[in-house]
């Protein structure tokens, strides 16, 4: 069953009578395990929210790619890890859209936000609560407060509701489904956190499935790998995922869910394979233990035996053969030989020499020659060299159209406001800058005299209508409206005349027009 935004109370009420019936004949058909994966349930009780913030529904859709070979029911459709310093960028896909914001559908003082504080990999996450004014003062790990009052948020809306959306996916040739692999460190209330599929017609987007089943508190651990399909999106051109934070009556002591390393794949088979996370770093292979070689000999060992010592045999000798010998009688005479006598030679002694008288002086010595000292050696002076320090990155200044609000932004009041804001690393002079209005083909300028300087991070309103005025925050440009109310197209150039920005808007929200080449 499918809801859809802005439906009239007696709708409502005939279709949860008609959900509760369903409810009630599926109970006893019994569920089915044949997915380990749990199934989500329709998203009855989604709440509406408007698509009057930057949802891009303009070309190019993210179709799906063909099934990867090695897994043929699977095709991964976009990886984000919230690494990027300005996620969400003008530029992206990714938008947030808050019901408590004064203009419902736009983002709020607090809502989803990347921040640093902890990351499943890498260094940065999305924090639910971490983004806007008020959410980005809470320091890492601290609670939410109990009440966010604000001029600029509905006067009955003090508690946490926000959601970032992707729009969108075309998933005409998908046959089974979605599906959205994430991180989760959380310590919130139960079912606080929902993840949700829609499909958009015309200009209402309908949520299908919604998932609200994650761990209420994680412990201070993250939770890695948590898988949820949708089935119903399948076919479908247009489809928008949702995360979104929902909590009514906060307790200022819990710190909402922190969400990483956000896979979406487009399932083609049922029980489809999970592709490896490319974010998530492989755990490390342990090395095979190496394998000793053994050495065959030719001799075998001696298997030792235990028990009584045998007694040791006597080895007989080798029997020898003798041959008989005759011996005759003069055979053993022996006839003796003539003893011959030599003279003894007479030794005559040597006379000894006779010893000569010593001298008293002894020899004398021979001095050896002086040593000479050996000249220093020269030792070569290798010079040291200075490593040039790295280049340090030249600021620059980046201002860029970020919003346009057609509509008074309060209530009895006449006045436009366009929002300029310089997001890069530099003051910017405007003096000579102008504004192009596309409708009304009008041009709001700055002067040369007295610039305005917009330093990093500051913005800046263009103001038109009855209540326009200038001051330290922004200028009047017309005392009389010059932007459509459904849809029309801003350009801001530079004082070379140069187009730098362009942002436009249309019954399904605003959207970046720049040429990705400029001549």
């Amino acid at each position: 069953m499918m809801v859809r935004l802005f439906t009239k109370p007696p709708v409502l009420a005939v279709l949860f009578l008609a959900l509760v019936v369903g409810a009630v004949m599926a109970s006893g058909a019994g569920a089915s395990s044949e997915s380990a994966v749990p199934r989500p349930r329709p998203a009855s009780d989604v709440p509406p929210i408007p698509i009057t913030s930057d949802d891009d529904f303009s070309d190019p859709i993210v179709a799906p790619p063909a099934p990867d070979q090695d897994l043929p029911g699977v095709g991964r459709l976009l990886s984000e890890d919230f690494e990027r310093r300005d996620f969400p960028s003008l530029t992206s896909k990714w938008s947030l859209a808050d019901r408590c914001a004064f203009f419902p559908g736009r983002r709020d003082i607090i809502g989803f936000g990347r921040r640093e504080c902890n990351a499943s990999h890498g260094r940065a996450s999305l924090w639910a609560v971490g983004g806007g004014d008020v959410g980005k003062a809470l320091g890492c790990s601290e609670p939410y407060p109990v009440e966010v009052a604000d001029p600029r948020r509905k006067v009955d809306c003090t508690y946490i509701d926000t959601m970032l959306r992707y729009t969108s996916f075309d998933l005409s040739s998908v046959t089974y489904g979605l599906r959205i692999t994430f991180d989760l460190l959380a310590d919130m209330p139960e079912g606080a956190l929902r993840l949700m599929v829609g499909v958009r017609e015309n200009s209402e987007i309908t949520f299908t499935e919604q998932a609200t089943d994650f761990t209420a508190n994680t412990g201070g651990e993250w939770e890695r790998g948590i898988v949820r399909e949708f089935t119903s999106v399948a076919g479908k051109p247009q489809v928008v995922l949702a995360f979104y934070y929902l909590d009514k009556t906060p307790t200022g002591t819990q710190q909402g869910a922190t969400i990483d390393n956000v896979h979406i794949d487009a399932l083609y088979e049922k029980h489809a394979p999970l592709i490896p996370s490319p974010t998530t770093p492989a755990p490390p292979t342990k090395s095979p233990t190496p394998t000793i070689p053994v050495i065959m000999t030719s001799t075998p060992s001696a298997t030792p035996t235990f028990g009584p010592s045998p007694t040791p045999t006597a080895t007989p000798r080798p029997q020898q053969a003798f041959l008989p010998i005759t011996l005759k009688h003069h055979d053993m005479h022996q006839k003796p030989e003539p003893t011959v006598t030599r003279p003894t030679p007479t030794i005559t002694p040597t006379p000894s020499n006779t010893p000569l008288p010593t001298n008293t002086l002894p020899p004398p010595t021979k001095t050896p020659p002086a040593t000479r000292t050996p000249k220093p050696t020269n030792t070569p002076i290798t010079p040291t060299i200075t490593p040039r320090p790295s280049p340090t990155p030249v600021p620059k200044p980046d201002v860029q159209i970020v919003d346009i609000l057609p509509l008074p932004i309060m209530p009895g009041t006449q006045l436009e406001v366009v929002t300029l804001k310089n997001i890069g690393t530099a003051p910017q002079d405007m003096g000579g800058w102008r504004l192009f209005n596309l409708s009304h083909d009008e041009n709001c300028r700055f002067q040369r005299q007295d610039p305005v300087i917009l330093q990093p991070g500051q913005e800046y309103e263009i103001r038109s209508g009855r209540d326009a005025v200038t001051d330290e925050t922004g200028m009047a440009c017309s005392n009389k409206y010059i932007w459509d109310n459904r849809q029309d197209e801003g350009q801001l150039y530079n004082d070379r005349n140069r187009m730098v920005s362009c942002r436009a808007y249309d019954e399904n929200g605003q959207y970046n027009c720049m040429p990705e080449e400029q001549p």
